[in-house]
């Protein structure tokens, strides 16, 4: 398959303060999803199937996302390789049972808000697995007490964006749950 397009935009610089980093993930049994998210014609999702998504917040400054092409002119092939990262707080066991034992077992759709509040999703078409999943006491005081995760997929194409929501995310998507919930 030839790798063919036409590029039809430049970009200059944005202005210092961007926000960096992401906010929370959102996960999902990419069965649920598997070929239920609805892209419009510039590849942002515009719906998404009755689903619960499983909310789950990182320590602060753990968090971030990487996606990179990875392409093969010999074999003329491409895949976006996409990763989130987290560290989750406090070993203890219900999340030693979720993230050990159900997490890092589980085919996943992961949706990252970033520190600007965007949702991006990794998974869509192949689905989402944790590659690395660490549990650690720590040593002495300062080290991580907690999990450090990396979520990753292997894509045909690039992440979707979400249409963005009003004031909460999938506050605009009426057939998903967030748990816990944001009062929670």
């Amino acid at each position: 398959m030839p790798i063919c397009a036409s590029i039809t935009k430049g970009y200059t610089n944005a202005c210092a303060g961007i926000k960096v980093g992401a906010k929370q993930l959102f996960l999902g049994n990419w069965s649920t999803f598997a070929n239920q998210i609805t892209l419009d014609a510039d590849r942002e999702i515009t719906d998404l199937p009755v689903a619960t998504l499983f909310r789950v917040e990182g320590l602060r400054n753990s968090m971030g996302v990487t996606e990179n092409p990875e392409i093969n002119l010999d074999l003329a092939t491409i895949r976006f390789v996409q990763n989130a990262t987290v560290k989750v707080g406090d070993i203890d066991a219900d999340k030693h049972l979720e993230i050990l034992g159900k997490y890092a077992k589980t085919k996943l759709v992961v949706f990252v808000q970033l520190a600007s509040d965007k949702i991006i999703c990794f998974g869509r078409e192949n689905g989402c697995y944790i590659s690395q999943a660490n549990a650690s006491s720590g040593v002495t005081n300062g080290d991580l007490n907690g999990y450090d995760l990396i979520f990753t997929a292997e894509e045909p194409n690039q992440s979707p964006f979400c249409t963005a929501s009003t004031t909460e995310p999938f506050d605009n998507c009426p057939d998903i749950t967030v748990t816990p919930d944001f009062n929670s």
